[in-house]
């Protein structure tokens, strides 16, 4: 059967009616409401507070908050502005920790999925991945057969809960002629056929974590963006909480038994201020993903790599009018947070991607835009990504106690991993029983969908943007265009919507 012709059934986001936007903005008002509020933030005493508002931060969050933690989250510029804004959208089944045979791994990566399914079922779609298959080392028929069969029988859970049209199918293996049927550019020389399997492809990660955010705000946290912390409180080697400093309010404290370091590249300045244990802790490797003014006539979305020797593996999603493609890693500097790729990385980026796929004529005028940020590597100057999130208690590693830093991986396993680090934290509270779909800003199918936003009404459309702005604690126009929508992965010409949101915003509410 030709791989054109099998893929997972789609539903559709939950439908939004264009003349009814002012029901949307009311409704808006009540759903959780992320409101900067320092002189709470100020006056409280916290059982827990976060540094970082990516993923793993706004995660740990929800957790805390969900197990009835006081919790508050400080993130120095906007929520998810760094390296979570910049992935492959992607939220990994873990096929390739079958190739280590690490199946404690594998079982993380299928749970994690699942349960971001269960939760943000309108903000995922299950997505075939088509590898072409040219019978060397591992990536040959009968290899992949086998692993194929093996992800599957150990995944055989992986559906449970989930509706129909979020069902994860088994994988299977194309032929020659069946992949030719299904890639037309496939490349020909040496092939043997495809093996083709299915992950999730996130909507929209942006809505994802302002949903987190959101749902740890209806359960009483506090989550202030553009709040830069500037020093730990401690007592001796105890920790007692956070110094912050705001542009127009000054610096003040922060009272907190528990601070949590989900900093990502900053993790180790962080930790160094009380003497931390550092070692190891974030070792940056590039990771950067190119949206691409190219189309190609394929369903599925591709794993690629260029015929030559440890060329690495691409991943091409194709969208309406645009690739997304990705992840090159590349070394970095011990210490360097500047996540910037090269004019000479995305060359060599689009120079394999075109070996690999004859005839896609990818040029550096193709680039839309870069999506780059810094993840942790196995080593310092390795380019190869750390196997596993780093969980570091600090007081256990002779450094101050009540201070973690957690250095995360995969955007996938984010509330995995902030579910087992409140394990350890708080011991004494149940963690939460059940996964269970989150409940999501009534505005989320027009934040996830540029083209019902520009056929909106101005005015009416004007009025929920500046809801949303409200709701969400938007400072500037960039806030609400790029981080808290998807237009940015999906719309080839950002200025018809930054004219939108920028008019929306200049208005009084």
């Amino acid at each position: 059967m030709g791989g054109a012709s099998r893929q997972p059934r789609q539903s559709q986001p939950p439908a939004v009616v264009v003349a009814g936007l002012r029901a949307v903005a009311r409704a808006l008002e009540r759903h959780g409401m992320i409101v900067r509020d320092l002189r709470a933030a100020a006056s409280r005493e916290f059982d827990l507070v976060v540094i970082g508002g990516g993923i793993y931060g706004a995660s740990v969050l929800q957790e805390a908050a969900r197990r009835g933690l006081r919790a508050c989250l400080c993130e120095a510029g906007d929520f998810g502005g760094a390296t979570s804004w910049n992935s492959l959208r992607i939220a990994h089944g873990g096929l390739r920790c079958l190739q280590d045979l690490d199946l404690s791994r594998f079982g993380q990566f299928v749970a994690a999925r699942r349960s971001l399914a269960l939760r943000f079922p309108s903000l995922v779609r299950p997505l075939e991945f088509l590898m072409p298959l040219y019978g060397r080392g591992l990536r040959r028929r009968p290899v992949m057969q086998v692993g194929l069969w093996l992800n599957d029988v150990l995944s055989r859970h992986r559906n449970e809960g989930l509706p129909e049209p979020l069902h994860v199918p088994d994988g299977r293996v194309l032929d020659a002629a069946a992949t030719r049927e299904a890639f037309g550019q496939v490349r020909a020389e040496g092939l043997d056929g495809a093996a083709a399997w299915c992950d999730y492809r996130m909507l929209s990660p942006e809505r994802i974590l302002m949903e987190l955010l959101r749902d740890a705000c209806r359960h009483g946290a506090l989550a202030l963006n553009y709040l830069p912390v500037t020093g730990l409180l401690r007592d001796g080697k105890i920790i007692r909480g956070v110094r912050v400093h705001d542009p127009d309010a000054g610096s003040f404290e922060i009272a907190a038994r528990v601070v949590v370091n989900c900093a990502g590249p900053w993790l180790a300045e962080v930790a160094e201020e009380v003497g931390g244990n550092t070692e190891g802790l974030f070792q940056p490797s590039l990771a950067f993903n190119l949206l691409l003014d190219r189309r190609l006539p394929v369903r599925s979305a591709l794993a690629v790599a260029a015929p030559e020797p440890g060329a690495p593996l691409l991943f091409v999603v194709p969208q309406e009018r645009t690739l997304l493609a990705g992840t090159l890693h590349r070394p970095r500097p011990q210490r360097t947070t500047e996540a910037v790729a090269t004019e000479a990385e995305i060359n060599e980026y689009l120079r394999q991607l075109n070996a690999a796929i004859p005839g896609l004529g990818a040029e550096p005028r193709h680039v839309l835009r870069v999506f780059a940020g810094l993840l942790p590597a196995i080593a310092a100057g390795s380019r190869d990504l750390a196997r596993r999130e780093l969980v570091r208690d600090h007081g256990r590693a002779g450094g101050a106690r009540g201070l973690y830093s957690v250095a995360g991986v995969k955007f996938t396993t984010a509330g995995e991993v902030a579910a087992r680090l409140l394990d350890r934290i708080d011991r004494a509270r149940s963690p939460v029983a059940e996964v269970c779909e989150l409940p999501l800003s009534p505005a989320t199918a027009l934040l996830t969908d540029a083209r019902a936003m520009l056929a909106a009404a101005p005015d009416e459309c004007a009025a929920m943007l500046r809801q949303v702005a409200a709701e969400e604690s938007v400072r500037c126009p960039d806030d609400l265009l790029l981080r808290r929508t998807n237009w940015a992965a999906t719309e080839p010409d950002l200025a018809p919507l930054r004219a939108r949101v920028a008019a929306a915003l200049s208005q009084p509410s």
